[in-house]
């Protein structure tokens, strides 16, 4: 089904509810602004649409909170007047760190909106888990995971309550949705300067009149924003190939995967039919030949929708301005998902904008209106 966002049921589907996404890092690329505490104190949250715990680094955080090299904002809880703490305390791992704090309560600023006594965990010790560290351009996380089925909170860890459960629950905004038009196009990884929109409770105007596939959730699973998978299709010339899902197969979309993650043989079947070649992080292809390459098309809640091999490959600029095109498949089992699943990334979530809506309980997507953005780099 198609049609335009409108304003039948009382929504308004216009609103001033956003924040500005900076490109961040071609690892963890999507970061927003927000700030905690009163007076505010600003922090970076990196989007996450499958996690729930709202965190930052304290004033005292040590551990990989001290690295010499990063850059890193923190938050001061003693100069905060609406600061409570709750008694508890709370561990954790995300991405390649395990966080340790303090749980405890906090007015948060983001996107024009107050939440105030949102939980948060103020972190006091952060460590590496193996040798890679991945925590830098960011303090913290902002979670968007769904959680349509936690009507009730007393079974659920308060670091659950994340902001986007807050204003759900709390009725703050006029529709329970929100909007993501992420940077796209050209990367340069030095200076990175692509821009896009986070939007909370309604969509951006330039969208008034676009036509939206609506993609039906999942009751599956209420941690992830996933849709039933129906078949992918990779059309090469020569030698097509097809796969029609006989089980349930989930499509979950993932702002923090430079990847997309399909199941079975798929990626070693396609990386068999086109030229590339591969680092330990990702691989890479011809950008000239790119246009050659064929279309990878899925069949998403009963919608066929197409990328071109100009979306479902990247471009970047490298050191001293050399041009790379990444182009990355992968196993789902390669980073812990179900083998059944697939993992929509950065390639496909690009290339849209995208409405996530707890209200309809679907997700829907148009074809982005580029716009002339300036080039300023954002400094925070």
């Amino acid at each position: 089904m198609q049609r335009p966002l409108n304003t039948e049921d009382g929504h308004s589907a216009f609103h001033d509810h956003n924040a500005e996404i900076w490109d961040n890092f071609w690892l963890a690329p999507y970061v927003v602004p927000a700030a905690l505490g009163s007076p505010p104190q600003p922090c970076r949250l990196l989007i996450d649409l499958a996690w729930d715990t709202l965190f930052v680094p304290s004033a005292d955080c040590t551990g990989a909170c001290d690295d010499p090299y990063v850059s890193r904002l923190r938050f001061n809880s003693t100069r905060s007047s609406t600061y409570s703490a709750q008694g508890s305390a709370a561990s954790f791992i995300y991405g390649t760190d395990r966080f340790t704090g303090e749980v405890a309560t906090e007015s948060l600023r983001i996107a024009g909106l107050e939440v105030d006594n949102q939980y948060f965990v103020n972190v006091e010790r952060a460590d590496t888990l193996g040798f890679l560290d991945l925590y830098f351009g960011y303090e913290g996380v902002l979670g968007l995971a769904p959680l349509w089925n936690q009507s009730d909170t007393s079974d659920l860890p308060l670091t659950a309550l994340s902001p986007w459960y807050m204003m759900v629950n709390r009725s703050i905004l006029d529709a329970n949705l929100f909007a993501l038009e992420l940077p796209g196009g050209l990367l340069d990884m030095e200076h990175p300067n692509r821009s896009g929109e986070l939007s909370f409770g309604g969509i951006n105007q330039k969208y008034a009149s676009s036509k939206f596939l609506s993609l039906p959730l999942s009751n599956y699973s209420d941690q992830v924003w996933a849709v039933e998978a129906q078949s992918i299709t990779w059309e090469n010339k020569t030698h097509p190939l097809r796969e029609d899902f006989t089980n349930l197969t989930l499509a979950g979309f993932d702002t923090t995967a430079w990847y997309l993650a399909l199941p079975g043989n798929w990626s070693k079947s396609i990386y068999d039919s086109v030229k590339h070649e591969c680092d330990p992080i990702t691989c890479y292809v011809d950008c000239d030949l790119r246009q050659d390459m064929p279309n990878m098309t899925f069949g998403l809640g009963g919608q066929r929708i197409t990328l071109t091999p100009l979306e479902y490959t990247s471009e970047l600029l490298g050191k001293d301005k050399e041009r790379l095109c990444t182009f990355d498949v992968v196993d789902t089992e390669r980073f812990g998902f179900p083998v059944d699943a697939i993992v929509l990334g950065r390639a496909f979530m690009e290339t849209f904008y995208m409405v996530f809506d707890l209200d309809d309980m679907e997700v829907r997507l148009t074809t982005k209106i580029e716009e002339q953005r300036d080039n300023t780099i954002h400094v925070v």
